[in-house]
């Protein structure tokens, strides 16, 4: 694989680190350029958000410009790249649309949840 994968990287993330888990596993880990993000829920990184609506560490910039976010989305991807075989053959590419409407809304409910002191 020669195209490099730009990634936004937080190695704090447990998401991150799924991804990175995956591209080692595949042997791509080399094909991935980790560029430094300080994602937070309530502080934006503008670097994220500028291609993520939901601002959120892992998301990854593709050679062709293709833009991909989530990391069950990612390590799909990486999987269908690698032709690996950590996901199930035979699946529509187009599940690596970043508008795919199920990723954005569970991610989106994932952020807009009530904490235990919201509900008093």
């Amino acid at each position: 694989m020669s195209d490099k994968i730009e990634l936004f990287y937080a190695p704090t993330s447990p998401y991150v680190r799924k991804v990175m888990a995956c591209a080692i596993e595949l042997g791509i880990a080399d094909s991935i350029v980790k560029l430094p993000s300080a994602a937070h829920p309530l502080n934006r990184d503008e670097r994220i958000a500028a291609f993520n609506p939901l601002a959120k560490a892992p998301a990854a910039k593709l050679a062709d410009g293709a833009l991909l976010f989530d990391s069950r989305v990612v390590c799909e991807y990486l999987d269908d790249l690698a032709h690996g075989a950590l996901f199930p053959a035979g699946r529509s590419a187009g599940r690596f649309s970043p508008s795919r409407p199920s990723v954005t809304a569970c991610s989106m409910l994932r952020c807009s949840r009530a904490t235990p002191s919201d509900a008093s």
